[in-house]
């Protein structure tokens, strides 16, 4: 690898290490502990082939592909189970702190956004994950995910359409209380928002 090309590898992997981090906690289940090994040993499969990456794309969705791969990696050596309803409280604490996808102010607010987070497939919750967290288009999060970029808009689409389904619902006991109306107006926030390809 040439110097210029681990310089801007390098300055890349700075910026990217939040984002890096808080996709493999939503890889790992939200696991502190599996997505430092899973992002310890990304790092390690990044460098080690360094040489395949093509310096004119961006880095983003190539190293958080080798994130997700990692992480079933390492799940499949384990064969780790994380428990959903801990991973679910602890994705609705991460959402909390991040005004890019949701701007949560109470706690009972938390309680409603895990809940309508875990009512999605593993496939929508990753795509929401990726274009409204990680800012990633459609079609890198497509790549990230390894799926067509038609199947990534369909994920993305079906993932939107129930959770607005979810919350709008006017027969849930908690749908006239300021909480609600509160991550109401977040969430219709989240759905207005327009990704390009």
């Amino acid at each position: 690898m040439s110097d210029d090309k681990e310089a801007v590898v390098k300055k890349e992997l700075e910026k990217l290490h939040q984002n890096a981090f808080h996709w493999a906690l939503s890889c790992t289940g939200f696991s502190e502990y599996l997505a430092e090994e899973v992002l310890q040993e990304s790092y390690y499969r990044l460098l080690k082939n360094i040489d395949k990456y093509d310096i004119g794309q961006p880095l983003k969705p190539w190293f958080f592909t080798i994130i997700r791969n990692t992480s079933k990696d390492i799940f499949r050596k384990k064969q780790c189970q994380v428990d959903k309803e801990d991973s679910y409280a602890q994705q609705a604490k991460f959402y909390k702190t991040s005004s890019q996808v949701l701007s949560i102010q109470k706690a009972k607010d938390q309680k409603q956004i895990k809940t309508f987070l875990s009512m999605l497939s593993s496939r929508e919750r990753e795509i929401i994950d990726l274009v409204y967290y990680q800012q990633l288009t459609i079609k890198e999060a497509a790549q990230v995910m390894n799926v067509k970029e038609g199947s990534a808009s369909s994920y993305l689409k079906s993932a939107k359409k129930r959770l607005k389904g979810i919350i709008l619902t006017p027969e849930r006991p908690d749908s006239n209380t300021p909480a609600f109306d509160a991550t109401w107006t977040c969430s219709l926030e989240l759905f207005s928002r327009k990704k390009a390809a």
